[in-house]
């Protein structure tokens, strides 16, 4: 469980700096991921994080799993082959009585992308139930590009690794004005505390952070949740405005 709640953080921690979910205290969060140190305390933060834990609670149950034993906390994050094993039933079920109160309107939607092969991890939840989808079909662009780019998870390929801020090679979320679609690869900066990267090796980003170095498993599962999420969205894009997340 200890390394589970860790790396939630390294995941977790860019987006709440800047004030966008969890708790308020930040700075507690961030003295918790410098020490890795795991108690009580920092249980009952990450339950905070209001739009994550009931994914990490559903994948868990579902195993009969802790909910932040790494294996659940990789899953939601990055993807991969344990979520295949939650029916549709199970997944629609939970997301159901946890947002279908906050979602209104939406929520045949995001049913609807459900059915159509939705997985309960945080690709989904950016582009199915934040309603920044929505907003874009309705005509409004820049601003949700700039929110779907940044706080899906993407991965990239370190160019340069030393220092606090390293260069990656990342592909970014771009919009036609009908699709969206991941572009060539170009150059991001990104933050990055801890030891040196080496260049050439695979990271995972979330908002202005590298997160950590992944596998290349872990980079296949990313992509294939990615590229899932992304074509239920431009489902989505592709109909009639009825509703967005409240």
């Amino acid at each position: 469980m200890t390394s589970g709640a860790i790396r939630f953080l390294s995941y977790a921690y860019p987006p709440n700096a800047l004030g966008y979910c969890g708790p308020d205290d930040h700075g507690a969060l961030a003295d918790y991921q410098r020490a890795g140190i795991v108690d009580p305390g920092l249980v009952g933060l990450i339950k905070e994080f209001e739009g994550a834990w009931p994914y990490l609670d559903l994948i868990g149950s579902s195993f009969g799993l802790d909910p932040l034993d790494e294996r659940v906390v990789g899953a939601y994050w990055l993807g991969g082959s344990l979520l295949n094993r939650i029916s549709t039933t199970t997944i629609a079920k939970s997301l159901r009585d946890r947002f279908a109160g906050r979602a209104g309107s939406s929520w045949d939607e995001i049913g609807e992308a459900l059915g159509a092969g939705g997985k309960p991890d945080h690709a989904f939840h950016v582009f199915g139930v934040y309603p920044w989808v929505g907003l874009m079909r309705s005509g409004m662009t820049t601003e949700p590009l700039r929110i779907l780019q940044n706080c899906r998870i993407r991965w990239g390929q370190v160019v340069d690794g030393n220092g606090d801020t390293v260069t990656v090679l990342s592909q970014p979320l771009e919009f036609d004005g009908e699709r969206l679609s991941l572009g060539e690869p170009s150059e991001e900066q990104a933050r990055w505390p801890g030891p040196a990267l080496g260049r050439g090796e695979w990271v995972t980003l979330h908002w202005d952070w590298v997160c950590e170095k992944v596998r290349r498993s872990e980079l296949m599962a990313l992509s294939d949740g990615t590229t899932r999420s992304i074509a239920l969205a431009n489902r989505s894009i592709a109909k009639p405005r009825t509703g967005v997340l409240a």
